[in-house]
């Protein structure tokens, strides 16, 4: 599974990168997940669109956010 990335601290609750709209073939079938941690092992993704927190952005947040590419290449390296 992918690891969650911190982007913002709102009170008490940690915003995480990995909720989006996501959509995998697996058996022949389309599945629709909404976090990426949900992703079967198997697969080909169809649709990978994590959510991006409205800006503006910290740096920190720019350079998770810049991590996305390597994560979808990692879920391609592991589904495929």
């Amino acid at each position: 599974m992918a690891r969650a990335l911190t982007l913002t601290k709102s009170g008490d609750c940690m915003e995480r990168l990995g909720k989006g709209e996501y959509l995998v073939l697996v058996d022949g079938k389309v599945q629709s997940f909404s976090h990426w941690d949900d992703l079967p092992e198997k697969g080909d993704i169809v649709k990978f669109l994590p959510e991006i927190p409205p800006g503006p952005h910290t740096e920190e947040q720019h350079r998770q956010i810049d991590e996305l590419p390597a994560i979808f290449a990692g879920f391609l390296r592991r589904m495929g």
